[in-house]
């Protein structure tokens, strides 16, 4: 697995790098998912081109969970597929 370390900006080159580096190692198709840094689906295409299954995953909390800072019990978060 490829983790760099750096900041998480949509400008950054990390994304692409770590991507490249990754790609290199693998020698069948991969899935990738990422979060939805505005960096990440360039970056994925430049380290595999088309050679990839690459999806965002977008996690959806309610606001009312944020709005209550005296409450101590986890929800989980609504996740939709596209």
């Amino acid at each position: 697995m490829t983790w760099p370390a750096a900041n998480r900006k949509a400008d950054d080159h990390s994304g692409a790098t770590a991507a490249v580096d990754l790609a290199g190692r693998m020698t069948n198709r991969i899935q990738v998912s990422t979060d939805a840094l505005a960096a990440y689906p360039d970056a994925v295409e430049r380290g595999f081109g088309m050679a990839v299954d690459f999806g965002i995953v977008v996690t959806l909390s309610p606001v009312a969970h944020f709005a209550t800072a005296t409450s101590k019990n986890y929800t989980p978060a609504n996740t939709r597929n596209f």
